[in-house]
């Protein structure tokens, strides 16, 4: 999904192409975005709560409540026009997820920021 182009970002999170922008859909979400720039990105995870990162991977959670989903995006697949289900697993159940990470060796790898 393109998140289009705007003059304004809040940016609450950045690394490399990567940021956590405000959901131009939902303002109290945000967007895990990879930056085209001159303002323009496109959507990797929609409304991210927590986000972790190693070198190769980012591990997001979305959702509160009851309806918590977590994401694993790899960086080393992803590419600028990709759409999102080409570099990102997900929406996994948290038993799903641990389980993912353990294959993909990132057993280790925390949620480092809090996002909403």
């Amino acid at each position: 999904m393109l998140a289009g182009c705007r003059d304004s970002v809040q940016t609450h999170w950045s690394e490399g192409p990567y940021a956590v922008w405000d959901s131009p859909s939902d303002p109290s979400c945000g967007d895990l975005v990879y930056k085209l720039g001159g303002g323009a990105a496109i959507t990797r995870i929609n409304c991210v709560s927590r986000i972790g990162s190693s070198q190769r991977y980012l591990i997001a959670e979305s959702g509160g409540g009851n309806t918590v989903a977590y994401w694993i995006l790899d960086k080393e697949k992803d590419r600028r026009h990709f759409r999102p289900f080409q570099a990102v697993e997900g929406p996994l159940a948290p038993a799903e997820f641990r389980a993912r990470k353990l294959e993909l060796g990132i057993g280790h790898l925390m949620f480092e920021e809090k996002l909403r």
